[in-house]
């Protein structure tokens, strides 16, 4: 089987217009030199490639469509304002000799959630808030680590700086293929802007996980061929009905296995 190149990217496979070109290339992410919560929990050729590698990630044009989406919800939403409410801010802290940061969407009161009426919450205890743009799947299973893990990361940083948050803390999840009868088929009631209350890690626990993330790939943390770092793990690899590599990886179109992923669907479709 000969090797075909990949795509070079950013392609625009779908031929969208221009103007929709353009505005989803523009990133507005607000870069520095630590490393972001979000960054840091994922895998971790993907984590150095995101560091070390950025001018050479790839994607097509069209991947990037409900970030933009949720760039904008997020735009849009900090600028509600109202006594009590802090938003969208970048907290820090070093741990193991690594600069890490965390934006929060939102910190409010907990008398301000509903959905916390049967938790153990004060009415003035603050609470972590986070916008997701998601699926009803997701919502469905109801397997929120990835955002039990983020939010934690948070709260754990908000202490290093002496801010005092609940254990419990709400994702504001914007299900973007909601419709009534497939939410009713699911149990799932309400609209398709769903307050999710998650009970956070202890922060000695939170600490241990990013003392043992950081301690794994403090080695790689100046290494420029993610293929000299060993592969991530087989459940890292096997997220997401097994597409996270294809789809979802960042560092999909420079990682070895990524790309041997990518010439066997190809070779699928040719019928090779």
């Amino acid at each position: 089987m000969n090797k075909k190149p990949l795509p070079n990217y950013p392609a625009n496979l779908h031929g969208l217009s221009k103007i929709d070109f353009e505005w989803l290339l523009k990133d507005e992410y607000d870069h520095d030199d630590s490393l972001s919560t979000t960054t840091l929990l994922k895998p971790i050729r993907e984590l150095v490639a995101i560091k070390n590698c950025s001018d050479k990630l790839t994607s097509d044009i069209s991947d990037k469509i409900w970030a933009v989406v949720g760039t904008a919800c997020h735009a849009s939403r900090e600028r509600v304002k109202y006594p009590g409410l802090l938003s969208e801010k970048r907290y820090y802290t070093t741990i193991n000799n690594v600069k890490i940061s965390g934006k929060f969407d939102a910190l409010d009161h907990a008398n301000n959630f509903p959905c916390l009426e049967n938790k153990r919450v004060c009415a003035k205890d603050l609470i972590i808030n986070d916008l997701k743009t998601t699926t009803l799947w997701n919502v469905a299973r109801g397997e929120f680590d990835d955002w039990i893990n983020q939010l934690s990361i948070y709260r754990l940083i908000l202490h290093h700086n002496k801010i005092r948050v609940s254990e419990w803390a709400v994702i504001s999840a914007l299900v973007r293929d909601w419709t009534d009868r497939a939410a009713n088929q699911k149990g799932i009631t309400g609209c398709q802007l769903q307050n999710i209350p998650i009970q956070l890690i202890g922060l000695a626990e939170t600490h241990e996980l990013i003392a043992h993330k950081i301690d794994k790939i403090s080695p790689y943390l100046d290494c420029k061929d993610i293929n000299t770092i060993p592969l991530c793990s087989e459940e890292e690899r096997q997220k997401y009905n097994s597409k996270i590599c294809l789809k979802y990886c960042q560092a999909r179109q420079i990682c070895d296995y990524g790309q041997s992923l990518w010439v066997e669907v190809l070779a699928q479709k040719e019928g090779v």
